[in-house]
């Protein structure tokens, strides 16, 4: 289970604080609201919460975003443009990505890379114009580092690009 703490940064007044049933739980601003986006502990799917701070006091029950069968290695989501978040997960020899509009409906989904072994951590990031994002990946059997630059559908890769940490 995690623990969600929602404040407005300006009075320190708590705006929204529950208990999730789901682990790897990452929060991004997409539009006006956020997304607390999580593994469910129950069916493995990812899953969503929205919050818009200005009018809710409770989460509503949870959008599925990624239906799966299994747990995944590590989660990541990132806003992606003004309103859009996109979610990337790895398992085993595979990292994803997801790509929402602010609503939580698929705008894009694409394989990242299937070429790992032992996939063990994820990153992702976007430009403010939604037009490209960026994902790094870490295999656990070497400790290599990867790093690939898309489109905001996955097309025109650069990379990936193998680094080493300093």
């Amino acid at each position: 289970d995690c623990r969600v703490h929602v404040f407005d940064p300006d009075t320190d007044q708590t705006l929204l604080l529950t208990t999730l049933e789901m682990h790897s739980t990452r929060v991004v601003f997409a539009g006006s609201d956020f997304w607390i986006v999580g593994q469910s502990n129950t069916n493995d799917d990812i899953q969503g919460f929205n919050f818009d701070p200005t009018t809710d006091e409770t989460l509503a029950g949870p959008t599925t975003l990624v239906a799966l069968a299994a747990r995944v290695n590590d989660l990541a989501v990132a806003q992606t443009g003004v309103s859009d978040f996109t979610t990337t997960h790895a398992t085993g020899t595979t990292v994803r990505a997801n790509r929402f509009n602010a609503a939580g409906a698929v705008q894009s989904s694409f394989d990242v890379t299937a070429a790992g072994t032992s996939i063990e951590a994820v990153a992702c990031c976007g430009n403010s114009g939604g037009t490209l994002l960026s994902f790094a990946w870490q295999e656990g059997a070497t400790g290599a580092y990867s790093l690939v630059t898309t489109s905001q559908t996955g097309g025109g890769a650069v990379g990936p690009t193998s680094f080493t940490r300093f």
